[in-house]
């Protein structure tokens, strides 16, 4: 009889391990999801600034990369994906364009982007976008520069 209770004591002590240890990793899986989240937002409002310094007579430069120049080389690497270009710059924007305008938005691998991306809108402000709103958004944006007569090119920010 002694020998059952020690069974189911420690299958009980086992399980209770295991779930302590499960709550645990997720918690930190999930602050460390919501770190690289704020650093992401905060390399894109830098970003945005640096552009949005440099863009004159109302119009926001083709290429970014002088720009770019007074922008802290780390901030040009989306802290979730660090091996890859971490950002993209949707060029011929202008100061006179709707503030919901993309300007920036995150390079995310093709299968994480069922988790959505932040962007970077013309006002300034980075929003967090579920894949579908963000393709629609990027969608409706190429028709209507095209419409327009502009240019369509969004260029991967370069690794410093």
């Amino acid at each position: 009889m002694p020998r059952r209770n020690f069974t189911l004591f420690f299958i009980l002590a086992l399980g209770a391990a295991a779930a302590g240890t499960f709550f645990v990793f997720s918690s930190y899986a999930r602050s460390s999801v919501k770190t690289r989240r704020d650093a992401s937002r905060a390399n894109l409002q830098a970003l945005a600034g640096a552009l949005s310094a440099y863009a004159t007579g109302g119009a926001y430069p083709q290429d970014p990369a002088p720009a770019l120049a007074i922008v802290l080389p780390e901030q040009r690497i989306n802290p979730s994906w660090p091996e890859g270009p971490g950002y993209v710059y949707v060029s011929g924007v202008s100061k006179n364009d709707p503030p919901e305008t993309l300007l920036l938005y995150e390079n995310v691998p093709p299968q994480k982007a069922r988790m959505g991306r932040l962007v970077s809108l013309l006002n300034g402000e980075p929003r967090q976008l579920e894949e579908p709103a963000f393709q629609e958004r990027l969608r409706a944006q190429e028709e209507l520069w095209r419409a327009s007569g502009r240019r369509w090119n969004p260029q991967l920010l370069p690794i410093p």
